[in-house]
């Protein structure tokens, strides 16, 4: 929307019925239920407050059935047309705004004799209500809160608009997430909320009540009366300087709600209006950190510039102080500095001349010299311009610090971005393709990729996938042949050291054949024990049969290993000893010995022979054969006893 409503054919109409000497209606308009008003398409269901001159009611809308606020003229054939202007006014000047901060007006409209207009209900209550109940305001809490109006304010400010009548109870609070469809409100400033558990975070300011607002274009006549609350006029306002009314009066009184907040307390206070206004105009505020310890220096400076008497000393506009307060909460250096002790002289003397003179006149009387008056002031000049020139130095220098500090830390953050894409690239990738070690890899790497999530939910449940996946799949390592210079048939493992035994084939050639012992922690060093690979009688000739390894078993000790062989013989060796050769063999049948396990005892040797059907058991020390067992050579899972 590119711009705001300002109903003007429906104020022309108001205005021109309701001025003074045009007859109004005798009747009062219709009654609706419970004795309220009746309002086209709305059905008002209570009243939420009013003042000497309207009343604001909940109503809903009689289709929609959303809940907005209703506010009236109360009598309308007794108001002066100014006071007919002045509310048809506050319906153009909020329509006339569009933003978060500020309320929002529907609708304008008329019933016989009174004009009304329908506006957004914010079921939060009034700032003054949470001031009232709860005390002063978390710091952080009020600068957050003041920004947000402040936004609202230059909002209006942008319209040409100045509220003029800025104060707590003009500044409702918006609840996120409320549910005004169903809830049953009693009063705008006694409603369900409890501000006791509701945090300022769930809570959206936003300005009402422009009743007192004026267009900075306009030519109306502009009247010397002092309009608007004592307590939160700025000096030119309380001093009937209409003229002299602009964003800087808004700007004022948000200091005044700015110290409330933090405080609970007003800069001035009197129990007589004229008393008060004599305080606003002459009185210099009492710092918040005397009356409210707590409150952090930087607030303190930006309270006391809205406070100043002079419309030029103060911000220059509500965005400007907006962003202090932001500075604030990010706990960036803030652009108001404290006045040093020149600028202070000067500005009193500005207020007090009379006083001022005096004091000349007596230090001059003092120096008599003139020459040391220049002297002083110019030795006072140049400390100032020093002072000045730090401060401006330092302020830089603060400013160059918090950028570089913000670069980096986007920088940090991307980075630590990109590589946690990266990593979760390659666990995709690596799920998907399953190279050799991929499972390892990814178990790795996983830790650091939590790690960068920083707790994102969505993020830490892919890694988990991820990690589940990796520890549930299958995976291989390469390694280097520990042994190339032979060809492997079988494998066992030591159940004590983890040792694996891995023994030869041996289909041809050479006298031995060897079986590895290799440890996991060192496979470049195997141990090797040998045994013959064919028999050779002392007067005869070679065993024609090229003998091999068919199967390896170790005791439960470790300390024995068996070797079965293609020649149907076991090899028994003792491994607790430096020597390499098997004790004397066991010739057990006629085939090769396919399959070796011992007793959990270690004291028997079962196997399992080829073209066989009975399982054999031999004495582990002596190898004399115990027993045969009657099965199935191809189907028989060993298991040994006793």
């Amino acid at each position: 929307m590119d711009g705001a409503p300002t109903f003007p054919s429906a104020a022309e109409s108001l205005l021109r019925h309701l001025r003074i000497g045009v007859p109004r209606p005798a009747a009062p308009p219709a009654a609706g239920p419970a004795g309220f008003p009746h309002i086209p398409n709305y059905t008002i269901e209570s009243e939420l407050g009013r003042g000497g001159m309207g009343v604001v009611y909940l109503a809903r809308h009689t289709v929609l059935r959303h809940a907005v606020a209703i506010k009236m003229i109360l009598m309308a054939e007794h108001a002066s047309a100014g006071e007919v202007a002045r509310f048809v006014g506050e319906a153009e000047a909020v329509a006339a705004v569009r933003h978060p901060n500020v309320v929002q007006v529907y609708d304008l409209g008329e019933v016989p004799g009174r004009p009304y207009f329908v506006m957004e209900y914010v079921a939060g209550g009034t700032l003054a209500r949470r001031i009232k109940t709860g005390g002063a305001l978390a710091p952080l809490d009020a600068a957050a809160l003041i920004e947000g109006v402040a936004r609202g304010v230059q909002a209006a400010h942008d319209t040409g608009i100045v509220h003029r009548d800025l104060k707590p109870g003009n500044i409702l609070l918006g609840v996120e997430s409320q549910n005004v469809e169903s809830r049953n409100v009693t009063g705008l400033d006694h409603g369900p909320y409890d501000f006791t558990t509701l945090r300022l975070a769930d809570m959206t300011p936003k300005v009402s009540d422009f009743g007192l607002a004026k267009r900075l274009l306009s030519d109306a006549t502009l009247s010397q009366a002092v309009i608007g609350t004592p307590a939160y006029m700025a000096p030119e306002q309380a001093g009937g300087k209409a003229k002299f009314v602009g964003p800087q009066a808004d700007v004022y009184a948000l200091g005044v709600v700015l110290y409330e907040c933090l405080t609970a307390r007003l800069p001035f206070d009197a129990a007589e209006p004229w008393a008060l206004i004599q305080q606003v105009l002459e009185s210099p505020p009492e710092p918040p950190r005397r009356r409210a310890p707590g409150v952090p220096r930087d607030l303190e400076l930006i309270c006391l510039k809205c406070l100043e008497k002079e419309p030029h000393h103060r911000y220059p506009t509500a965005a400007a102080l907006a962003d202090d307060l932001a500075r604030v909460r990010r706990g960036a250096p803030v652009s108001v500095r404290p006045i040093g002790a020149p600028a202070r002289v000067l500005r009193w003397a500005k207020k007090q001349p009379a006083q001022a003179a005096l004091v000349a006149i007596g230090a001059l009387l003092v120096l008599v010299v003139p020459a040391l008056t220049v002297w002083v002031q110019g030795q006072l000049n140049q400390r100032a311009a020093v002072a000045d020139e730090a401060r401006q130095k330092e302020d830089a220098a603060r400013r160059a610090e918090a950028e570089a500090d913000k670069a980096r830390f986007v920088a940090e953050r991307l980075a630590e971005a990109r590589e946690l894409f990266a990593l979760e690239n390659a666990f995709r990738t690596r799920a998907a393709a399953r190279p050799l070690g991929w499972t390892a890899a990814t178990r790795a790497e996983v830790p650091r990729a939590v790690a960068l999530a920083g707790g994102d939910p969505g993020t830490v449940e892919t890694l988990r996938s991820s990690a589940a996946g990796a520890l549930l799949a299958h995976d291989l390592f390469p390694t280097d042949p520990v042994a190339k210079e032979m060809t492997g048939s079988a494998l066992a493992t030591d159940p004590k050291s983890g040792r694996v035994a891995v023994g030869e084939f041996k289909a041809w050639g050479g006298t031995d054949c060897q079986v590895l012992l290799i440890d996991p922690a060192n496979v470049e060093a195997p141990r090797r024990l040998t045994f013959p690979a064919a028999w050779v009688f002392k007067n005869g000739p070679l065993d024609p049969v090229q003998d091999g390894t068919r199967s390896l078993a170790y005791s439960p000790d470790g300390k024995r290993l068996y070797v079965g062989t293609r020649s149907s013989k076991v090899m028994r060796f003792d491994l607790d000893g430096t020597q390499a050769k098997p004790a004397p063999p066991w010739k057990v049948a006629s085939g090769a010995v396919e399959r070796l396990a011992v007793s959990p005892d270690g004291k028997t040797v079962y196997g399992l022979c080829a073209y066989e059907t009975v399982v054999r058991a031999w004495d582990a020390d002596t190898g004399r054969e115990l027993l045969p067992r009657q099965g199935s050579c191809s189907r028989c899972n060993i298991k040994g006893a006793s």
